[in-house]
C-alpha cells in the first residue's frame, strides 16, 4: 500500500520546520521508532541515536574512515551506520559535522592545513608558546578568545598581552578585527544560509536572503562594553537599548546600504539617474562575489574532512542547513568568522520568519 512521507522532529529548531512540513501534507510520525519516517530533523547527537536506534552501529561506517586525528576526543565513533540507512530517508546533519564544523578548534585546525588559508587562530594548548609570543611583541593588540564548543556569544573574551594567563586552555584566539565596517557606527556580521546536499562532491545551495545582526551600542575599539562589540542576537537582547526589529535586518538590506555607501567611497560623480542605479548594482554585484567566493573557499577546505573515504551509493541520505557568520572589515573584505551546524529557526521578530520560513520551504524541496 501507499505510504505518505512522515517526519519525526528532535527537541531543538523543531516549531518552525513542523509547522513548513505539515502545511506542505507531510504528516508527523507515530514515534521515535516509526520505520515508515522519511524525514528526520535533530540535533546532531539526536540524528546519530536515531540512526543507531533503528540501525545499529558498524565500525565499518565510510564516513568514519578519515586518517585524523580528532582533536576534540570520540568524534571518529559519533554517527550511526549509515550504510544500512535505507537512501530514501532523508537526515539533517552529516555525521562528525557538529564535531569538524562545529567545534572552532577542529574547525581551525582543518582550514589552516589548507595553504591558501591566510590566517591563523591559535588552538589552544597547541599553540600557547607562539600566541605568547604573538601577543608579548604587540602587547597593545587585541585578541578575541572563543571556547572551541561555545555558542549564543557565551565565553566570549576580548585579550590582550597583560591577560595572557587569564585565557581559558582551550580557548581558540585569533586577531580582533579592530576596523570592522560599521553601519552608523554600530558593528554587525551576517548570517548566510547554505544548503549542503553533498560532500562528495560536493553541491551546495546559497540562500539569497539572510539575517544582518547588530550590537546594540556604537562601536569603539577601546570600548570594554561586550555590547560595543559582539552582535549575537541572543546577548544583545539582554541589552538596555534592545528593541525588536531595529537591530535585526534583512541581509539584502544590508547589503544595499553597503553598496550604496561602497560605491559613493569609490566613485566621486554624480549618482542621480540610470547610471547611479546601475553603479550601485554592481557594488551589490561585487559584495555577494566576495561574499560567496568566502563561503566557497570555506567549504572546498573543508571537504577533504567531510567527504567519506569510500563512496558507495549513488544517494547520500544527508543534508545539511549551516549557518555561516561573516563579518566585512572598513575595506570591504569579508571574513567567515565561524559555521554553525545548527542555526537557531526561531521567529521572535518579523524579519526571522520572513526569512526562515521561505528558507525552510526551499531547502527541504532542493534536499528532496
Amino acid at each position: 500500500p501507499h505510504h505518505k512521507c512522515r517526519f519525526n522532529c528532535g527537541n531543538y529548531n523543531k516549531r518552525l520546520v513542523c509547522d513548513i512540513l505539515l502545511y506542505n501534507g507531510v504528516q508527523a510520525g507515530v514515534s521515535e521508532r516509526d520505520r515508515k519516517v522519511s524525514i528526520y530533523w535533530g540535533t546532531c547527537l539526536e540524528i546519530s541515536n536515531q540512526q543507531i536506534t533503528q540501525y545499529g552501529n558498524s565500525s565499518n561506517n565510510t564516513y568514519n574512515n578519515h586518517n585524523i586525528n580528532p582533536i576534540f576526543n570520540g568524534a571518529s565513533n559519533y554517527s550511526g551506520n549509515i550504510e544500512n540507512i535505507n537512501m530514501l530517508y532523508k537526515y539533517n546533519h552529516f555525521p562528525n559535522s557538529k564535531f569538524f564544523l562545529g567545534n572552532k578548534a577542529e574547525f581551525a585546525y582543518i582550514i589552516q592545513k589548507n595553504p591558501a588559508y591566510d590566517s591563523f587562530p591559535h588552538i589552544l594548548p597547541r599553540d600557547r608558546d607562539a600566541l605568547f609570543k604573538a601577543m608579548r611583541s604587540h602587547p597593545s593588540t587585541c585578541f578575541i578568545a572563543k571556547p572551541p564548543s561555545g555558542s549564543c556569544g557565551n565565553g566570549i573574551k576580548l585579550v590582550t598581552y597583560s591577560d595572557f594567563y587569564y585565557i581559558s586552555p582551550n580557548s581558540v584566539v585569533s586577531e580582533y578585527i579592530a576596523r570592522p565596517l560599521c553601519i552608523d557606527g554600530f558593528k554587525f556580521d551576517l548570517r548566510v544560509y547554505v544548503l549542503v546536499t553533498s560532500y562528495c562532491p560536493l553541491r551546495a545551495f546559497v540562500a539569497k536572503e539572510g539575517l544582518t545582526r547588530f550590537a546594540t551600542e556604537s562601536y569603539s575599539s577601546s570600548s570594554a562594553n561586550i555590547y560595543s562589540h559582539l552582535t549575537n542576537a541572543t546577548l544583545n537582547k539582554k541589552s538596555r537599548h534592545w528593541e525588536n526589529g531595529a537591530f535585526k535586518w534583512k541581509m539584502t538590506e544590508l547589503i544595499q546600504e553597503v553598496a550604496y555607501r561602497w560605491s559613493n567611497q569609490n566613485n566621486k560623480s554624480n549618482y542621480n539617474g540610470h547610471d547611479g542605479r546601475e553603479i550601485q548594482k554592481n557594488a551589490q554585484n561585487q559584495l555577494m562575489d566576495k561574499i560567496l567566493s568566502a563561503i566557497a573557499m570555506t567549504l572546498a577546505f573543508v571537504q577533504p574532512t567531510m567527504c567519506p573515504k569510500e563512496r558507495k551509493r549513488l544517494l547520500d541520505p544527508c543534508f545539511e542547513l549551516y549557518g555561516f557568520d561573516l563579518i566585512f572589515d572598513r575595506n570591504f573584505r569579508p571574513y567567515v568568522l565561524e559555521v554553525n551546524t545548527m542555526p537557531s529557526l526561531n521567529t521572535d521578530e518579523d524579519v526571522d520568519y520572513e526569512v526562515k520560513a521561505p528558507l525552510l520551504a526551499q531547502a527541504f524541496s532542493i534536499a528532496g
